[in-house]
């Protein structure tokens, strides 16, 4: 027995072409075909984040600090002594150091721009007990690229503890055929009735099939939102690092 079914990007859009009756087995999507409705996919996606929609999932970052450094770079395109190459953190809910010899960890505070610049020697050495993370666009392309940064005080004395944060990333585009859809496993009937509405002008066989699709997408929808909302919720206010 398994509880690890996953699709792909293609899996997703061969569904929902076969909704809308243009294809079968006997008569394939074409490759131009994947191209304009991966674009709708990935469009549709952006747009669930417009409307304000969780499109994020909650995940451990783990940054090992190095002695007498303060600043950090993260983020897809980090570089710089120290940075981490990782996934954009959106927002970190919860963070804690790790003395790694022990495994024993401490809460830190979380600091606004104004509480950190309040903050008198910047470069004196210690357990880090509090940090700042400053997100940027994180992009590696010409219009003022910019990767985000955390600044922890004091500056560790050590290279025996990592920053270990509990935060939103945003879910990976699908832009590859076999990359898997970064969403649970319960969201992926809706994904499918929703794409294939999207796409349903350009490719539905008629008018009534179009309008079915809209029916079925926009119930699948409201299910899909509505349980997604009730399990994060929980995960959006768990952790209050400012009430300690």
């Amino acid at each position: 027995m398994s509880t690890t079914f996953s699709v792909s990007r293609d899996d997703v859009i061969n569904r929902a072409l076969r909704l809308c009756g243009t294809y079968d087995a006997t008569n394939p999507p074409t490759s131009q075909d994947y191209q304009y409705v991966s674009l709708a996919f990935n469009m549709m996606i952006k747009a669930w984040i417009l409307q304000g929609q969780p499109m994020w999932k909650v995940v451990e970052t783990v940054l090992p600090l190095v002695a007498g450094q303060r600043t950090y770079q993260i983020g897809p395109y980090a570089t710089g002594t120290g940075s981490l190459v990782t996934t954009r953190i959106l927002k970190v809910q919860q963070a804690f150091v790790r003395f790694n010899p022990t495994q024993f960890d401490t809460p830190i505070d979380q600091l606004s721009i104004q509480e950190y610049n309040m903050y008198g020697s910047k470069n004196s050495l210690g357990v880090v007990n509090s940090m700042l993370y400053r997100p940027f666009n994180d992009n590696n392309g010409s219009i003022e690229p910019q990767n985000s940064e955390i600044f922890v005080y004091p500056t560790p004395a050590d290279d025996n503890y990592s920053l270990r944060m509990i935060g939103l990333v945003t879910l990976n585009d699908v832009e590859i055929g076999t990359d898997p859809v970064d969403f649970p496993q319960e969201c992926y009937m809706g994904l499918t009735w929703c794409l294939a509405n999207e796409i349903s002008l350009e490719y539905a066989t008629s008018l009534d099939r179009v309008q079915m699709i809209q029916q079925r997408a926009a119930k699948a929808y409201e299910d899909m939102i509505n349980w997604s909302q009730e399990n994060t919720d929980s995960v959006r206010f768990l952790y209050d690092t400012r009430s300690r």
